[in-house]
């Protein structure tokens, strides 16, 4: 694999950097997408820096992005960053999703998550198949879900101008 990655996007140099530095930090919302899968979130930047409110909950994300308060904001995260269960009960960026939809993919599932304030798109999921199992949980039951501050990405709303 490449030592350096250069994303463009029609003809435009959108990021230049490692592999694992353009997976983990992707500067716009495109190279997130192009990279690999990604959840988007329509939020509001809230009066304390690095915080944005999605419905009535507000979440921390991760240091660097400033926008004025009550201005749209869009709080991106993978899939695999989303901690399910009991585990992710307490943390600071918890919300309770409904699963909406599941696909058991061997050694993993895939959970369709619904959180309130986020319309009807939902949250793509990945956990481990046996600690989903562990959860004793089915379609249209409600789960509380952690968004670690750390990966959980701001960018300025999707489709204006990065």
């Amino acid at each position: 694999m490449a030592d350096r990655i250069v994303v463009m996007n029609a003809g435009r140099v959108e990021q230049v950097g490692g592999p694992a530095e353009v997976y983990r930090r992707p500067q716009t919302p495109f190279v997130a997408r192009f990279v690999g899968q990604m959840n988007f979130l329509s939020a509001v930047a809230s009066n304390r820096s690095g915080w944005a409110r999605v419905g009535n909950v507000e979440l921390r994300h991760q240091p660097g992005f400033e926008a004025a308060a009550g201005s749209a904001v869009t709080l991106a995260i993978r899939p695999e960053e989303i901690a399910v269960g009991p585990s992710a009960s307490g943390a600071v960026n918890c919300l309770t999703a409904r699963i909406a939809n599941l696909q058991f993919l061997g050694p993993f599932t895939r959970l369709a998550l619904t959180v309130e304030g986020n319309g009807q798109e939902a949250l793509e999921c990945d956990v481990a198949a046996t600690a989903f199992a562990a959860l004793g949980v089915g379609e249209g039951a409600l789960v509380p879900i952690a968004l670690d501050a750390e990966t959980l990405r701001a960018f300025q709303p999707v489709g204006t101008a990065s």
